[in-house]
């Protein structure tokens, strides 16, 4: 999920389904498509990217959709690829990973381009602090970064039967790894921290960090250390986002939605 600001919030998933809300309310968006949405980031609340599975209809095509504010329509002109996490560092700086090929589509502003990380392996994350500073996570317990003009393997703590789902940080030397279990990455080094079942991770700073997983699990950092938070639910969560103003919302399982004040 991702949102502008605690009014502007959206949410996507199956079936082509994509909420919005509008600090009231959700309500659903016509997503144009029936394929699962895996993946949701903006720069702002005319630029809004959904990234999700290959949709079937009337031919295979790659789904890459922006919302301008008003609608949602169709990037057209990609390599049919599945897609996963999209993420950017502005509006003229946006990635989207996909399941093959290790095959990663970048926008600069004018035009996508598609490039890979050298390996095969399905990625299903990507997070970018700025166009020199962008990691990449997938299957394998896999991290790839990107300094600008090439992606390399870090060496990670994470067994290779592991698949890595997220990944989120406030710097270049404070970056996180959600893949049931939860890894920090300190500028050097990737290495475990004591968190388990953890798959979502979002904060506005290194001292307000929420980080989401199975059975309703909500772990948060004030700068010192992880607690434990009360949730009113049992179904695993997915995704997190916190508006700058600190107010935090986590999707789930079987449409689930909460909000933390």
């Amino acid at each position: 999920m991702w949102g502008s600001n605690e009014n502007d919030v959206f949410a996507v998933g199956g079936y082509g389904t994509i909420l919005h809300f509008n600090g009231t309310t959700w309500s659903a968006q016509s997503s144009g498509t029936s394929a699962q949405l895996n993946g949701v980031w903006g720069s702002a609340t005319n630029n809004v990217y959904a990234a999700g599975f290959n949709d079937l209809s009337g031919g295979q095509k790659t789904t890459l959709l922006r919302y301008n504010g008003t609608s949602w329509t169709w990037i057209t002109g990609l390599a049919v690829r599945n897609l996963m996490g999209v993420h950017g560092s502005s509006a003229n700086d946006v990635w989207a990973v996909s399941l093959e090929y290790g095959s990663i589509f970048h926008y600069n502003g004018t035009a996508w381009s598609i490039g890979a990380t050298g390996s095969s392996t399905a990625l299903y994350n990507v997070w970018a602090y700025n166009s020199t500073n962008v990691w990449a996570v997938g299957a394998s317990g896999k991290i790839y970064y990107f300094n600008g003009s090439t992606w390399s393997a870090q060496t990670s703590n994470i067994a290779a039967t592991e698949n890595v789902w997220e990944v989120w940080g406030t710097s270049p030397t404070n970056v996180y790894a959600g893949w049931g279990g939860f890894s920090h990455y300190d500028g050097s080094t990737w290495s475990s921290l004591p968190q388990s079942s953890l798959y979502g991770v979002h904060g506005t700073s290194p001292s307000n960090i929420y980080a989401v997983g199975v059975l309703g699990n909500v772990r948060r950092y004030d700068g010192v250390q992880w607690a434990t938070e009360a949730t009113p639910t049992s179904e695993a969560l997915r995704s997190v986002w916190v508006a700058p103003s600190g107010v935090a919302f986590a999707v789930g399982k079987k449409g689930t939605i909460i909000r933390r004040n």
